[in-house]
């Protein structure tokens, strides 16, 4: 899970890079043409598998992962255009606070006392971040914290089709969606595509299909709210790519909720592992 998520942040400052001249839809069309090719190149190399490797079994439920992926996608890269990098990926941090607060609904997991307090300390972080009702809130920032909510959703399902879905199939599914998905929104205008951008978003090809494929497979031997509270390692590879690139440095407010945010997360999953232990005990 660190691995992917930093894996992620490196394609979200590609994309951010390249989105300042192009549609969300044609930016991640190109890419996704990228990751189906390598996933295919990779699949039918010697003892590959070919394409037996990429059979779905859970043609519904995955499928289902698949359009939160493309939803997911939409909304962070549109927000993406109009907030920092580091402001973006402090909301979207919220993320594993959804996956803890459903997963006693949606998954069956145990919840105890301390993990709630910890979400609900998370949770303020995020206001503390959206400053709602403030001059400075921004009706973007919504967009990540939409986000977070909806991989959330695709956590647990994720955590539900791994037991039989290989992790290179759903990757494969969700690049075909979303390419799918860049590709209808050709009648709203493509621009012209440099050779450097073209390289450019076949580097966030590779980032994302490895990140996506690392985070598949920490779904499959940890606990989904274990494993999630991981992904904040990425706020500290936002911060410093937002800063070398663009020179954005998070004010005070956006600091403040998401050292609580992080905190929180850390709370849980010290939580989750001290409960654990007590269970085998």
């Amino acid at each position: 899970m660190v691995v992917g998520s930093g894996l992620l942040t490196c394609n979200d400052a590609v994309i951010k890079w390249v989105g300042a001249s192009h549609s969300v839809g044609q930016m991640i069309s190109i890419r996704g043409l990228f990751v189906v090719g390598a996933i295919l190149l990779f699949v039918h190399r010697p003892k590959g598998g070919g394409l037996k490797s990429l059979r779905i079994v859970q043609w519904n439920a995955a499928l289902v992962w698949g359009l939160l992926l493309v939803v997911s996608t939409f909304l962070f890269l549109t927000g993406l255009q109009y907030l920092p990098l580091a402001d973006a990926a402090s909301l979207t941090f919220a993320g594993p606070l959804f996956v803890v607060a459903l997963a006693p609904w949606l998954l069956s997991e145990t919840i105890g006392w301390h993990r709630r307090v910890g979400v609900l300390c998370g949770f303020m972080g995020v206001l503390i971040i959206l400053r709602p009702g403030a001059e400075a809130f921004m009706w973007a920032a919504m967009l990540p914290l939409s986000v977070a909510l909806v991989e959330a959703l695709r956590d647990m399902l994720a955590r539900r089709l791994v037991a039989q879905e290989s992790s290179l199939a759903l990757v494969f599914l969700a690049a075909i969606m979303v390419m799918g998905s860049g590709l209808i929104t050709i009648p709203w205008g493509w621009s012209a595509v440099t050779y450097q951008e073209w390289g450019l978003l076949a580097l966030a090809a590779c980032f994302q299909g490895c990140a996506h494929f690392f985070m598949v497979e920490a779904f499959r031997h940890g606990e989904a709210s274990s494993i999630s509270p991981f992904r904040y390692a990425s706020v500290l590879w936002a911060v410093t790519i937002g800063y070398f690139v663009w020179r954005d440095v998070p004010d005070g407010w956006v600091i403040s909720g998401g050292t609580l945010v992080i905190g929180a997360g850390l709370y849980l999953l010290r939580t989750s592992r001290r409960e654990q232990r007590a269970s085998k005990a």
